[in-house]
Protein backbone atom coordinates (compact mmCIF):
# COMPACT_ATOMS: atom_id res chain seq x y z
CA UNK A 1 0.00 0.00 0.00
CA UNK A 2 1.61 3.24 -0.32
CA UNK A 3 1.32 5.64 2.06
CA UNK A 4 0.23 9.38 1.07
CA UNK A 5 1.26 12.34 2.44
CA UNK A 6 -2.39 12.97 3.47
CA UNK A 7 -2.69 9.89 5.08
CA UNK A 8 0.20 9.94 7.38
CA UNK A 9 -1.23 13.99 8.02
CA UNK A 10 -4.54 12.08 9.03
CA UNK A 11 -3.10 9.61 11.20
CA UNK A 12 -0.72 12.47 13.24
CA UNK A 13 -3.71 14.16 13.83
CA UNK A 14 -6.10 11.46 14.74
CA UNK A 15 -2.77 10.95 17.31
CA UNK A 16 -2.57 14.30 18.53
CA UNK A 17 -6.09 14.59 19.15
CA UNK A 18 -5.79 11.09 21.13
CA UNK A 19 -3.04 12.92 23.28
CA UNK A 20 -4.77 15.97 23.97
CA UNK A 21 -7.71 14.15 25.34
CA UNK A 22 -4.97 12.27 27.63
CA UNK A 23 -3.42 15.52 28.62
CA UNK A 24 -7.67 16.15 29.84
CA UNK A 25 -8.27 13.38 31.22
CA UNK A 26 -5.51 12.97 32.74
CA UNK A 27 -4.40 15.90 34.60
CA UNK A 28 -0.92 14.20 35.32
CA UNK A 29 0.54 15.81 32.00
CA UNK A 30 3.10 19.16 32.54
CA UNK A 31 1.64 22.03 30.27
CA UNK A 32 5.00 21.48 28.96
CA UNK A 33 3.78 17.87 27.52
CA UNK A 34 0.73 19.48 25.96
CA UNK A 35 3.02 22.39 24.34
CA UNK A 36 5.00 19.72 22.56
CA UNK A 37 1.73 18.02 21.40
CA UNK A 38 0.48 20.96 19.96
CA UNK A 39 3.82 21.58 18.16
CA UNK A 40 3.31 18.03 16.49
CA UNK A 41 1.83 19.30 13.24
CA UNK A 42 4.52 22.11 13.12
CA UNK A 43 7.39 19.71 12.92
CA UNK A 44 5.31 17.56 10.43
CA UNK A 45 5.09 20.62 8.26
CA UNK A 46 8.45 21.62 8.83
CA UNK A 47 9.45 17.52 7.18
CA UNK A 48 7.59 17.95 4.38
CA UNK A 49 8.59 21.84 3.90
CA UNK A 50 12.59 20.16 3.75
CA UNK A 51 11.63 16.99 1.74
CA UNK A 52 9.83 19.74 -0.89
CA UNK A 53 12.23 22.34 -0.75
CA UNK A 54 15.46 19.53 -0.91
CA UNK A 55 13.97 18.73 -4.62
CA UNK A 56 14.19 22.29 -5.21
CA UNK A 57 17.59 22.04 -5.03
CA UNK A 58 17.75 18.74 -6.49
CA UNK A 59 15.60 18.72 -9.69
CA UNK A 60 13.07 17.99 -10.79
CA UNK A 61 10.52 19.57 -8.33
CA UNK A 62 8.15 17.07 -6.55
CA UNK A 63 5.21 18.67 -8.37
CA UNK A 64 6.74 17.29 -11.63
CA UNK A 65 6.24 13.59 -9.96
CA UNK A 66 3.03 13.96 -8.49
CA UNK A 67 1.22 16.23 -11.70
CA UNK A 68 2.74 12.88 -13.59
CA UNK A 69 1.18 10.82 -11.75
CA UNK A 70 -2.14 12.03 -12.74
CA UNK A 71 -1.66 12.90 -16.67
CA UNK A 72 1.57 11.26 -18.12
CA UNK A 73 1.16 12.74 -21.29
CA UNK A 74 1.08 16.63 -20.21
CA UNK A 75 4.81 17.04 -20.74
CA UNK A 76 3.86 16.65 -24.19
CA UNK A 77 1.39 18.69 -24.82
CA UNK A 78 2.76 22.18 -23.68
CA UNK A 79 6.49 23.04 -24.11
CA UNK A 80 8.88 21.07 -21.31
CA UNK A 81 10.25 24.64 -20.30
CA UNK A 82 7.19 25.96 -19.34
CA UNK A 83 6.01 22.48 -17.83
CA UNK A 84 9.39 22.71 -15.48
CA UNK A 85 8.77 26.05 -14.75
CA UNK A 86 4.77 25.37 -13.68
CA UNK A 87 6.12 22.67 -11.69
CA UNK A 88 9.10 24.75 -10.27
CA UNK A 89 6.19 27.65 -8.86
CA UNK A 90 4.05 25.04 -7.56
CA UNK A 91 6.66 23.48 -5.68
CA UNK A 92 7.37 27.29 -4.08
CA UNK A 93 3.97 27.46 -3.24
CA UNK A 94 3.75 24.26 -1.10
CA UNK A 95 7.39 25.33 0.34
CA UNK A 96 5.92 28.59 1.36
CA UNK A 97 2.67 26.77 2.80
CA UNK A 98 4.16 24.28 5.10
CA UNK A 99 6.40 26.74 6.44
CA UNK A 100 3.71 29.62 7.17
CA UNK A 101 1.42 26.86 8.51
CA UNK A 102 4.23 25.52 11.18
CA UNK A 103 4.89 29.47 11.85
CA UNK A 104 1.38 30.06 12.92
CA UNK A 105 1.14 26.62 14.29
CA UNK A 106 4.03 27.74 16.66
CA UNK A 107 2.77 30.92 17.81
CA UNK A 108 -0.59 29.30 18.53
CA UNK A 109 0.95 26.53 20.48
CA UNK A 110 4.00 28.52 22.32
CA UNK A 111 3.35 32.19 22.15
CA UNK A 112 -0.49 32.53 22.12
CA UNK A 113 -0.93 29.43 24.17
CA UNK A 114 -4.50 28.56 22.78
CA UNK A 115 -5.47 25.29 22.27
CA UNK A 116 -9.00 26.21 21.14
CA UNK A 117 -7.29 28.64 18.90
CA UNK A 118 -4.77 25.97 17.64
CA UNK A 119 -7.04 23.59 17.41
CA UNK A 120 -9.58 25.65 15.03
CA UNK A 121 -6.34 26.73 12.90
CA UNK A 122 -5.38 23.06 12.84
CA UNK A 123 -8.43 21.17 11.49
CA UNK A 124 -10.25 24.23 9.97
CA UNK A 125 -8.44 27.30 8.40
CA UNK A 126 -5.04 24.88 7.82
CA UNK A 127 -7.32 22.47 5.51
CA UNK A 128 -9.32 25.30 3.78
CA UNK A 129 -6.17 26.80 2.71
CA UNK A 130 -5.06 23.64 1.44
CA UNK A 131 -7.81 22.70 -0.54
CA UNK A 132 -7.65 26.22 -1.69
CA UNK A 133 -4.07 25.72 -3.00
CA UNK A 134 -5.11 22.24 -4.61
CA UNK A 135 -7.70 23.99 -6.67
CA UNK A 136 -5.81 27.02 -7.46
CA UNK A 137 -3.17 24.91 -8.97
CA UNK A 138 -5.63 22.86 -11.49
CA UNK A 139 -7.24 25.54 -12.20
CA UNK A 140 -3.88 27.39 -12.95
CA UNK A 141 -2.61 24.19 -14.84
CA UNK A 142 -5.67 24.31 -17.28
CA UNK A 143 -4.98 27.87 -17.82
CA UNK A 144 -1.73 26.61 -18.73
CA UNK A 145 -2.98 23.89 -21.17
CA UNK A 146 -5.16 26.63 -22.86
CA UNK A 147 -2.78 28.86 -23.71
CA UNK A 148 -1.06 25.77 -25.74
CA UNK A 149 -4.75 25.14 -27.12
CA UNK A 150 -4.85 21.68 -25.63
CA UNK A 151 -8.25 20.30 -24.57
CA UNK A 152 -8.54 18.52 -20.91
Amino acid sequence: MFITPLVLITIGLICILADLEIVKANHKFSDLSEKILLLYPALADWAYFAFVGTSLLIPPPIAYHFIDVFDKTIKEKIPLERYNRYCFKATVLWCNYFFLDALVIVYLALIRYSPKAWFIFSFGISYGIMGLIFIGQFIRLRMVLKEYNVNT
